[in-house]
C-alpha cells in the first residue's frame, strides 16, 4: 500500500492531520490498533477551543448530531459539599467518544486518506521510516505521524521511556451509568443536567459527574505519583455520590501524560501529535483540542516540507508555540489549586467568590489562558 504519509492513531490527532493532509492532496494512510468504532475512556466535554476547531475545520456546529448533549449551570464541591453554583454559566457541550473520534475519522476518509484498522503497530524504526505490524506486514512512507497516544510506539523508538514517569503521568478512571439506573437521592433536580466538578476527592486532581444524553459520565483524574490507588480512589468517590444505582458499575482505567519531560514534538521526518506528543493540559487534563490542533499543525508542517526544504522539527515546534505556552503557564500554576497548601485556600476562595469559580470554568472550556486566569482572579 503506498502512502506519502503514515499516520500511526485514529484519534481527534490522527484524523485532524489526515483530513488536512487528504484535502490538500496527500496519500494518507491511518493505521488504528482497534477496530472501529471504539471506545474511548474520557470525561466527553468538549472545550470552546475544540468547538471552535471543529466548526471551522469539520463544518459543525451546535445542532450537530455529533453533539450528545448540552448545558448551561455548573456545580462545584469540596469533598461532598457544596460550594458554589454557577446558573446559567455559558453552553457546554459533550460528546460520546465512539461516535465522535468515528465522525472524525469518517471526514478524513471521506477525504481521501485510507484506513487499516485492527492492526497493530509493534515496532517502529526511526532510520528506515519503517513500521512492523504484528501480523509481520512492514510499511514504509516518507512521513511518519505517531498519534498513538500516551503509550507511544513511535515515541518510545524516538526518544525511549519518559522521564520521571510516575511524576509525569496521571490516570483517569470513568464510567457511564445509564440515566435508566440512577436515582438521585438528594433533592437536587439539577444534578444529573448540569457538570458537577469535585475539588478534595482524590490528590492533585478532581472528579466529576457530567450529563450526556443516555447517561451520567463519573469519573476521577489526579497524578499517580499522589495517589496509592486512583481506583479505589474512584470506588470511594462513587460511594459518597448522592446516587443509587441499579446496574453493576464498570469503570476504565486510561493513561494521561502530563509535566514538561512528557512533550516530545518528534525528530527529522517524524512527528508526534496529541497524547502521544504529551499534549495534555496539566490542570483540567483537557487534551482533545490540543489533539486537534497538534494534528493540524503537523499536517501543515508536512505540506510546508513538500513545497520546500524546511527544518521539520523546527517548524513543528514553532507552529506549536500556543499550545505549549498554555501548558507551561498550567504547569507553574496547578500547584496554587492541587499542592496541599494552597488547595484549602483556593477552594474557600472558589466557595466564597464566584469569579473564581466562573474563571476556573473559563479553564476548562478553553475560554482563557492561565495568564488571562491570573488577571480576572487578581483584578
Amino acid at each position: 500500500m503506498n502512502a506519502d504519509v503514515i499516520i500511526i492513531g485514529a484519534g481527534p490527532a490522527g484524523a485532524s492531520c489526515a483530513k488536512r493532509l487528504s484535502d490538500a492532496g496527500v496519500k494518507v494512510l491511518i493505521i488504528e490498533s482497534k477496530k472501529l468504532p471504539r471506545a474511548k475512556p474520557c470525561a466527553e466535554l468538549i472545550s470552546a477551543q475544540a468547538f471552535n476547531f471543529l466548526k471551522q475545520e469539520f463544518k459543525t456546529d451546535q445542532n450537530s448530531p455529533l453533539f450528545t448533549y448540552q448545558s448551561s449551570d455548573v456545580a462545584f464541591y469540596a469533598g461532598q459539599k457544596r460550594i458554589t453554583t454557577l446558573k446559567s454559566y455559558s453552553n457546554t457541550f459533550y460528546v460520546d467518544r465512539r461516535n465522535f473520534d468515528n465522525f472524525l475519522i469518517e471526514s478524513a476518509l471521506a477525504s481521501g486518506a485510507e484506513l487499516m484498522d485492527d492492526s497493530k503497530v509493534v515496532n517502529y524504526d526511526h532510520e528506515l521510516k519503517k513500521v512492523y505490524l504484528q501480523g509481520g506486514e512492514q510499511l514504509q512512507a516518507k512521513f511518519i505521524v505517531g498519534a498513538d497516544g500516551p503509550l507511544s510506539i513511535v515515541g518510545k523508538n524516538l526518544y525511549g521511556k519518559i522521564k520521571n514517569h510516575r511524576k509525569n503521568t496521571a490516570v483517569g478512571v470513568v464510567a457511564k451509568i445509564p440515566r435508566e439506573s440512577v436515582k438521585l437521592i438528594i433533592p437536587d433536580p439539577g444534578y444529573c443536567t448540569r457538570p458537577n466538578i469535585y475539588f478534595s476527592v482524590i490528590n492533585w486532581g478532581y472528579g466529576w459527574v457530567f450529563p450526556n444524553k443516555e447517561y451520567l459520565n463519573i469519573g476521577v483524574a489526579g497524578l499517580i505519583q499522589q495517589n496509592k490507588n486512583i481506583k479505589k480512589s474512584f470506588e470511594h468517590f462513587f460511594e459518597q455520590l448522592p446516587l443509587k444505582v441499579k446496574t453493576a458499575v464498570n469503570p476504565v482505567g486510561h493513561i494521561v501524560p502530563f509535566g514538561k519531560e512528557a512533550i516530545r514534538l518528534g525528530k527529522q521526518d517524524t512527528l508526534l501529535a496529541g497524547d502521544a506528543a504529551g499534549l495534555v493540559e496539566p490542570v483540567t487534563g483537557e487534551g482533545i483540542y490540543f489533539a486537534l490542533q497538534s494534528g493540524l499543525y503537523a499536517a501543515q508542517t508536512i505540506l510546508t516540507k513538500l513545497k520546500s526544504d524546511c527544518i521539520m522539527a523546527h517548524d513543528y515546534k514553532k507552529r506549536c508555540r500556543p499550545i505549549l505556552r498554555v501548558l507551561r503557564q498550567a504547569n507553574f500554576l496547578r500547584c496554587l489549586l492541587f499542592h496541599k497548601r494552597c488547595h484549602h485556600s483556593t477552594i474557600k476562595l472558589i466557595g466564597k467568590r464566584k469569579k473564581y469559580a466562573q474563571n476556573f470554568m473559563d479553564i476548562l472550556s478553553g475560554e482563557i489562558d492561565y495568564i488571562g486566569y491570573c488577571k480576572k482572579s487578581l483584578f
